[in-house]
């Protein structure tokens, strides 16, 4: 599992998603297990190049973990693919989900305004 964090902006609570608790949850897991940075990896004997803002995703995989119904994991797929938060590049064994925007929102050289500790702290 990956360690760190992410972003999330409170803009998100004016978001559709927000109001639907499975969808922001599928949503979440997305985000959480998108890559923070390209790696190679193996999946069932063939080396895949994931790179940065995307993942490997099954639905049988995703249903079990998060405890959502297939059915629900392939709407809320298409519904997010539709609203163009997501891209699917799909074969026969796997899927790769590339997250939209994510550099823009996971940008790991943002600037962090801070005031220098002071001499009390």
């Amino acid at each position: 599992m990956s360690e760190g964090f992410i972003t999330v902006h409170r803009q998100m609570m004016k978001h559709w998603i927000w109001d639907e608790p499975e969808a922001l949850k599928f949503w979440m897991a997305l985000l959480l297990e998108a890559n923070w940075k390209a790696k190679k990896t193996m999946f069932n004997g063939h080396l895949i190049t994931v790179g940065r803002g995307q993942l490997i995703f099954g639905r049988i995989k995703y249903s079990t973990k998060l405890g959502i119904t297939e059915n629900k994991i392939r709407r809320y797929l298409k519904l997010l693919d539709k609203e163009q938060m997501i891209h699917q590049q799909k074969t026969n064994k796997y899927t790769v989900i590339s997250i939209v925007n994510y550099d823009q929102y996971q940008d790991n050289n943002q600037q962090i305004t801070t005031k220098p500790p002071t001499e009390h702290q």
